[in-house]
């Protein structure tokens, strides 16, 4: 039996064809009413379609198909073009031997003009648009934002990039994004605690929704009030195995799929804030210049320029320490440990105030360095996007 979106023709009996035959004249009819708002002979309209072979387009989408021969015909029908020119032009037209849609085929046409669509892929692209989009993906991560702000920030920036460069502030894709006509989050993270429009600290596993916005995007998105839009909105519960973080849920809401009106040509930076949802959240500080930095025999201390409010074991992230003899064996191995990209945990001093960060060493440091004063980035006040972005070819 055929439902009203695709039509399997790949076994059509002459009865079957028939009937076919009529369905489709009808259907012609109402788009040409549709988009013309006139009507052709239906014995014109029928006498083409008998000469078609209907069984050739296997699995073409059903409604597609009446309006493109809708297009032809009241054409063909206005210009007075001989019947076996009709038939062939078609034929050749309306050929469904290569392009693939859903599981079987789609149509791959060869069209010299058809209302302004000259080749092939234009008439895909007005067809099915959607057909010949391109995946990319990006994890926005807060670790290598651009940092635009001391301290507490409301926003969130990359700069970006269309290739693969490694660089602070920057995100990348293999190709450059054009014309993009969806984003969708994936799951994404952010900081259990951070501050609301007054200043106070808030958990966010508590609240109810959590909205986000690409700030570049803006003029395509949901208006909330006065003072929000936003792109998606997420559930945020509380991360698995993780006290620290809360998980930002969208499967609920609408996928975490927005699609836009008008393709968004290019851009050259991703802004993201966070709503609760309504009111702009703000995230903590999450990076420091050491003010000093201290060792005991087996322990390194890392020490805030200001309190940071957290408390107990920590994961952070060190940039740009050293000792005086960094080629020694085992101050060479400790600075690469303590460099390390996957961060060190540490324990911070459990009073209030605190600003000191504790690591244990295995072996005391040959030589340390009293002046350095490197960077640390506070991992629990991290926040991780990823995103699919549907977009256009060039």
């Amino acid at each position: 039996m055929m439902n009203h979106n695709t039509t399997d023709m790949s076994n059509v009996t002459a009865k079957q064809s028939k009937l076919l035959v009529d369905r489709l004249t009808h259907t012609i009819q109402d788009k040409i009413q549709e988009m013309f708002s006139t009507t052709l002979p239906e014995e014109f309209i029928a006498s083409r379609l008998s000469r078609m072979r209907l069984d050739r387009y296997t699995s073409y989408p059903f409604n597609r198909l009446a309006s493109y021969l809708a297009m032809l015909l009241y054409k063909e029908y206005r210009s007075r073009q001989s019947t076996d020119a009709v038939y062939k032009a078609m034929e050749k037209e309306l050929d469904p031997s290569s392009i693939e849609v859903k599981r079987k085929q789609l149509v791959n046409v060869n069209i010299k003009d058809l209302l302004g669509l000259r080749t092939a892929k234009e008439l895909h692209a007005a067809i099915n648009p959607l057909a010949g989009c391109l995946h990319s993906y990006l994890v926005l991560d807060s670790k290598n934002r651009l940092v635009v702000e001391d301290g507490e920030f409301k926003q969130i920036v990359w700069n970006y990039s269309g290739d693969i460069r490694l660089q602070d502030g920057l995100v990348n894709t293999q190709i450059p994004i054009k014309n993009i006509v969806c984003a969708k989050l994936h799951q994404s993270i952010l900081p259990k605690s951070m501050l609301d429009s007054n200043g106070t600290a808030i958990d966010v596993s508590a609240l109810s929704r959590v909205s986000l916005l690409i700030y570049e995007f803006r003029a395509q998105s949901y208006i909330a009030n006065a003072s929000r839009n936003y792109h998606f909105i997420t559930a945020p519960i509380a991360a698995i195995n993780s006290t620290k973080f809360v998980e930002l849920q969208v499967e609920n809401f609408i996928k975490g799929e927005y699609w836009f009106r008008l393709p968004i040509v290019e851009f050259s930076t991703i802004t993201m804030t966070i709503g609760n949802p309504l009111s702009i959240l703000t995230m903590p500080d999450d990076r420091f210049k050491c003010a000093a930095v201290g060792y005991s025999p087996t322990t390194i201390v890392f020490t805030a320029p200001t309190d940071t409010g957290l408390t107990g074991s920590q994961r952070i992230y060190v940039s740009g320490f050293t000792t005086l003899t960094p080629t020694h064996p085992t101050d060479k191995a400790t600075i690469e440990l303590v460099n390390s990209p996957l961060g060190i945990q540490t324990t911070a001093v459990l009073v209030a105030g605190a600003t000191n960060f504790n690591y244990t060493i295995a072996t005391a440091l040959n030589d340390p360095d009293f002046g350095i004063k490197p960077n640390v980035f506070l991992g629990t006040n991290r926040a991780i996007f990823t995103m699919e972005i549907l977009h256009l070819p060039d």
